[in-house]
């Protein structure tokens, strides 16, 4: 994990978190918070670091960062806080910011149907409502644009997933 690169200096940079910088500084940021007794919301947090320290974006692009934004969830600030402080985050963070003030989708939550729609639109209940917002998530990720309740039931037709579960009165006219 932290394996000392940059030493003194990039721990100086850091904000004053002791589970930050713990899981900076551990090669198990597990294993050492739990030795430490934190809590279990500590460790679960020394735990996405370190699963996602070594996966970074390329961080001058918007449809990058969010995929990475929407991959690594509430492990963000605590790893952006890591890049700033080892010198090379800048322009990640700079990006980060302009996904996160432009309010792109990303999670679940945050598109424009939920399951509810997917249903009334004939998806049947089951493994195909998730999948069909899953897919739908990662386009949207790649396009904002798509987040329209129209847009995306749109796509949500066109979807293998979906298509082939469509009551055929619901598609009558559709170009698939």
């Amino acid at each position: 994990m932290g394996n000392g690169k940059g030493g003194t200096r990039v721990i100086d940079q850091l904000p004053p978190d002791p589970v930050l910088i713990t899981s900076y500084l551990s090669a198990d940021p597990v294993a050492t918070l739990t030795r430490l007794r934190c809590s279990n919301a500590e460790i679960e947090r020394g735990r996405r670091m370190a699963e996602h320290r070594e996966a970074w974006p390329d961080p001058v692009s918007e449809a990058a960062v969010r995929r990475w934004l929407a991959n690594v969830g509430p492990a963000a600030d605590d790893l952006l806080n890591l890049a700033e402080a080892e010198g090379w985050g800048d322009v990640l963070v700079e990006t980060a910011g302009r996904v996160a003030r432009s309010k792109a989708p990303l999670s679940l939550g945050d598109l424009a149907i939920t399951g509810n729609d997917l249903l009334a639109a004939g998806v049947p209940k089951g493994p195909a409502v998730g999948e069909t917002l899953r897919a739908l998530l990662d386009r949207v990720l790649d396009d904002p644009s798509l987040n329209t309740r129209e847009k995306l039931l749109e796509l949500a037709a066109r979807f293998p997933v979906s298509r082939s579960r469509f009551p055929d009165s619901r598609r009558k006219g559709r170009r698939t």
